[in-house]
């Protein structure tokens, strides 16, 4: 209640009825995100992208309205159930993963069934292989989380695959085990971009980095 009041105290009475209104929309969308949540795998996989950071994607795929979202690598699909929640909440957009299932020995995960009848696209690829056969321009967003080892030496494929003033997300950049991840932050140090590398809580590896970029061509 101290919060609704403290929102109030400063705003005409003739405003609040407008400004409860947007709050009634902010909350159906912080539930619509917190329900989109509660359905995706767990965190506790130790390749997982961070609920926050998770929590940030959701936002700018909610924000941006993309046609054409690419996520490369699929994990543990905590990152892949959020994107599709964001796309289902839009409205519009579809989903292209691409994974070889190196993170389990060649072998399909079995949830790779339910992404694929919620309506996303799974190409059996190499990250490297992928991006450098793809078109120029073919996607509004492009979620990077797959070659860890190697993704840093493509990253102009990356770019150029992104159409102008669309996103690219790249996790592990703060990361000391991959050397290549991390020299993404140089490289793109051009673009407009912000680099996340601070945890608050004794539960989160946001340390690990997470970058966004807005490409610019």
């Amino acid at each position: 209640m101290y919060l609704e009041t403290a929102r109030f105290d400063y705003i005409e009475p003739s405003q609040r009825l407008l400004c409860k209104s947007a709050d009634r929309r902010l909350y159906e969308i912080a539930s619509h995100i917190l329900h989109m949540l509660s359905g995706i795998p767990s965190t506790d996989h130790p390749g997982a992208i961070d609920a926050a950071h998770v929590t940030l994607l959701l936002g700018a795929i909610m924000s941006l309205k993309p046609e054409r979202v690419l996520e490369l690598g699929v994990g543990s699909g905590y990152a892949t159930w959020a994107i599709i929640g964001a796309l289902q909440h839009n409205g519009r957009g579809k989903l292209v993963c691409v994974d070889n299932w190196f993170d389990t020995e060649g072998k399909e995960p079995p949830f790779a069934a339910d992404i694929r009848g919620a309506g996303a696209e799974i190409i059996v690829d190499s990250e490297e292989h992928f991006v450098r056969n793809c078109p120029t321009d073919s996607f509004d967003l492009l979620l990077s989380d797959a070659d860890h080892f190697h993704s840093g030496s493509w990253l102009g494929e990356h770019l150029r695959i992104v159409r102008d003033g669309g996103f690219l997300f790249f996790h592990d950049t703060n990361n000391p085990q991959f050397p290549s991840v991390q020299s993404v932050v140089a490289q793109i140090s051009r673009l407009p971009h912000y680099h996340f590398t601070k945890s608050s809580r004794p539960d989160e590896r946001c340390q690990r980095g997470w970058l966004w970029v807005v490409n610019r061509k």
